[in-house]
């Protein structure tokens, strides 16, 4: 496994891959590795011979208010928890902000149709950012694969936008997100909750396996915001939890759904402020 931190390198490494013909998968991160990504990369390399991890907490998805300072950065525990569990990455990127954003001027990337809205209404910028690091990323690496979770699902569906967009041949695979035994999303902001705030942040888990049970075919927009005002009322009651919100959309776009008919592809999403974290789920269901 190399650890390279300047874009020339990894071109270097990646072009005779290429030339061979090896198929690349590519898992983009901040770090802070936990079990989620794990599961990316045995999943990165079911796809593909040659496993690119990048890890970089990119400056410019974060907003003036969020933690971009406090955001985890243990790049050795990173590369120690990638050989404890045997996972087989060929090449790690961990470039610093200097290499990633070189000039002063940096280029703005928007998509607001698709990211003004979930957590784009209480983070404006973030998916700009996002989409901004994450094609730069597939120019580097010019993967055959990317390799992302659905835990992160606006954020899926932007990158598939932007890899349609501007023609990329990367196809993007979407991982099932990866939970705790009792249903906890695992995510790098897990560690900022103490142990009464861990238990309170099961109501997100709970709450999307409750309104999927109340989902039928034939609901029009009218039921369905009747069910998501029930469910908001039931956040408002527990003091411990700041409901950012909870939506049920269109899956491919994002829109609001008018009825659920048989076909349909839902996303039921929602994030939440336990304490001081915010932290997000959602649940995808093929009617």
């Amino acid at each position: 496994m190399k650890v390279l931190t300047r874009v020339y390198e990894v071109k270097q490494n990646i072009r005779p891959i290429k030339q061979k013909g090896i198929k690349i998968a590519f898992v983009p991160t901040m770090g802070a590795l936990h079990q989620g990504h794990i599961e990316l990369l045995k999943q990165a390399r079911f796809y593909a011979h040659f496993v690119v991890l990048s890890i970089f907490v990119n400056p410019t998805q974060f907003g003036g208010n969020e933690d971009y300072d406090k955001y985890p950065r243990d790049l050795d525990n990173d590369i120690l928890t990638i050989k404890k569990n045997n996972i087989p990455v060929d090449c790690v990127f961990a470039p610093s902000v200097q290499e990633m954003y070189p000039f002063l001027e940096i280029p703005q990337l928007t998509l607001p149709f698709l990211s003004q809205k979930l957590c784009g209404l209480s983070r404006p910028t973030h998916f700009d950012g996002v989409g901004l690091v994450v094609l730069k990323l597939l120019n580097i690496v010019q993967p055959d694969f990317l390799i992302m979770g659905q835990k992160d699902y606006q954020q899926t569906v932007i990158i598939q936008r932007l890899i349609d967009e501007f023609f990329i041949d990367t196809q993007l695979i979407t991982i099932p997100t990866v939970r705790e035994s009792d249903g906890l999303a695992l995510s790098s902001r897990n560690i900022y909750l103490n142990a009464e705030e861990r238990e309170n942040a099961l109501i997100l888990y709970k709450t999307l396996n409750s309104i999927q049970k109340e989902l039928k075919i034939g609901m029009n927009a009218l039921q369905i915001q009747s069910l998501l005002k029930k469910y908001r009322e039931t956040f408002a009651q527990n003091g411990f939890v700041k409901l950012d919100y909870l939506e049920i959309l269109d899956a491919y776009n994002l829109v609001p759904i008018q009825e659920i008919q048989r076909g349909s592809k839902i996303l039921i999403a929602i994030a939440a402020y336990i304490g001081k974290t915010r932290l997000i789920d959602n649940m995808v269901l093929e009617i």
